[in-house]
């Protein structure tokens, strides 16, 4: 996003970046700043000096972001599965300081336990290579929930609708340890995690999921992420044409019960399964 903020800070387009550069294809920077691709440092430090970026502190901060983008290229043995908007949004998501996510029917990704994504993608098209696919994304999956080991470095808040609690992916058993995985992430320092009850009625998040992300940099704008049946979306939410996110979650966040509510219904989720579990196992 800094890449792009300065190109128009400039009154610049991407083509007309590229043309002066020399770069071939003309698309390599648009693939840049989506984070398509990877940048270079020499590159890098050509597009700043053609910016006329000066402040240095800017510049150490970008090319060690580089830098550790080339060290550690996180997703790419992924990319032959994912579509290209997810992963812009990957790469982002690895380094946002705050992590804003609403679920409306499904466990949120980073919150998922090994079992529950296997069968939750188990429910998806079938292929000549399913099997492996569904393994790698699994993987992916596994993968990505290492953001929440930044402890204080990220600030992980989950709004769940309460129906999530209660579709019994992959059976009772399998659901049962999803939900003490999350009455135990609940307890996290860095993590909040709350449930919108059936009791509030009709609320805005029945429109669907979306996650947002916040960056440390000033310089960085949210990311909004929706995710639909044709693939995904991510939107700049301060763009004029687009809608709040932030603020859309805020007011789910409002409806939503207290972090304690939230735990007590997750108690009350959790102790009524494993009653049903022991009376199936006792018939």
């Amino acid at each position: 996003m800094t890449l792009r903020n300065l190109r128009e800070d400039r009154g610049l387009t991407e083509r007309e970046v590229a043309v002066a550069l020399g770069w071939q294809p003309l698309s390599k920077l648009l693939r840049v700043e989506r984070g398509s691709i990877d940048i270079s440092v020499r590159d890098l430090c050509v597009l700043l000096n053609h910016y006329g970026v000066e402040d240095d502190d800017l510049v150490e901060e970008l090319i060690q972001t580089a830098s550790h983008a080339q060290r550690q290229p996180q997703y790419e043995k992924f990319r032959d599965i994912l579509p290209s908007e997810y992963m812009y949004f990957l790469q982002y998501e690895s380094s946002a300081s705050v992590f804003r996510s609403f679920d409306l029917s499904v466990v949120p990704g980073l919150l998922q336990t090994e079992e529950y994504a296997r069968k939750y993608f188990e429910c998806y098209p079938v292929t000549p290579n399913s099997k492996n696919t569904l393994e790698r994304r699994v993987e992916l999956r596994m993968h990505r929930q290492k953001a929440l080991d930044r402890g204080g470095s990220l600030r992980a808040i989950f709004v769940m609708d309460e129906a999530v609690l209660h579709r019994e992916i992959g059976g009772p058993a399998v659901m049962l340890r999803q939900l003490l995985h999350l009455r135990k992430m609940a307890d996290t320092t860095n993590i909040e995690i709350r449930i919108v009850p059936f009791a509030r009625g009709a609320h805005l998040g029945l429109r669907g999921s979306f996650a947002v992300l916040e960056f440390p940099s000033p310089d960085n704008t949210e990311l909004a992420f929706i995710e639909h049946q044709g693939g995904c979306t991510t939107i700049d939410v301060r763009s004029p044409s687009a809608v709040s996110y932030v603020e859309l979650f805020w007011s789910l966040e409002d409806c939503s019960a207290s972090v304690p509510e939230s735990s007590d219904i997750l108690d009350r989720t959790i102790n009524r399964l494993a009653a049903t579990i022991r009376q199936s196992e006792l018939a």
